[in-house]
């Protein structure tokens, strides 16, 4: 029985011809009776995909989510917004939550503007998020979900560890390493010390994607070896 599916909607790759590709991330998530939609892409091609794939990606009932970056996340009814606030409680057993611990984002990553004070300036993505969902029972394990990483894929396994006392089932998600021209905005060092940490770090199956890029997949396919995947639009996951 699936506990938990997600399907890639929208991303740089796709696993069959008939699927459109763009640089931006949407998973469609069903786990029990909710549906989420975690991204939702750069524009309104991740519905024609799921049109493609027989997906119900506009049912009354969808719950979207921002993936990651500043931060609220939208309720169907209209898309009434709710603001997240470190750590939320989305719906029953899936969490969006803000790691403890954050690296200092690459500095390349500094086309990502805010305003603060009538200004704008760079993003130090202090407000970033991922996600938690459990599959099953607490105590089986849990999938992390995220849209960029910006601060640290690590920091992140590690705040969730420290939240519940249960396995890492599986990371599914990208890690910013790559701008929307599919140029590698940070440095090779980088990447290989982001690998270096996840290999340290006991999980399942990682799964990237998006602006992950081939070549940072590359680097830490080197390390990482088969525990680490590709999901292209179009793939699915079942837990």
């Amino acid at each position: 029985m699936t506990l938990l599916r997600i399907v890639s909607l929208s991303d740089d790759e796709t696993a069959d011809s008939k699927l459109f590709s763009e640089h931006g991330i949407c998973l469609y998530i069903e786990h029990g009776r909710n549906i989420i939609l975690f991204g939702t892409g750069a524009s309104a091609l991740y519905l024609s995909n799921a049109e493609r794939l027989g997906i119900p990606a506009v049912k009354e009932k969808l719950l979207r989510v921002r993936s990651g970056l500043p931060q609220s996340f939208y309720r169907s009814d209209r898309y009434n917004t709710f603001r997240f606030e470190r750590f939320t409680e989305v719906c029953k057993d899936f969490y969006l939550v803000a790691a403890e611990k954050k690296d200092k984002a690459a500095e390349a990553d500094r086309h990502f503007y805010i305003r603060k004070k009538g200004f704008y300036v760079p993003d130090d993505f202090s407000g970033e998020c991922f996600a938690v969902c459990f599959p099953g029972r607490r105590r089986d394990g849990f999938v992390l979900i995220t849209g960029g990483a910006y601060t640290g894929i690590a920091g992140m396994i590690n705040t969730a560890k420290g939240l519940w006392d249960a396995p890492v089932l599986s990371v599914v998600g990208c890690f910013a390493y790559t701008n929307r021209l599919g140029k590698q905005t940070v440095q090779q060092s980088h990447i290989a010390k982001s690998a270096d940490e996840l290999s340290g770090l006991r999980t399942g199956s990682i799964y990237t994607c998006h602006n992950t890029g081939r070549k940072g997949y590359g680097t830490m396919k080197d390390i990482l070896g088969d525990r680490l995947q590709y999901l292209r639009a179009g793939e699915e996951l079942n837990f």
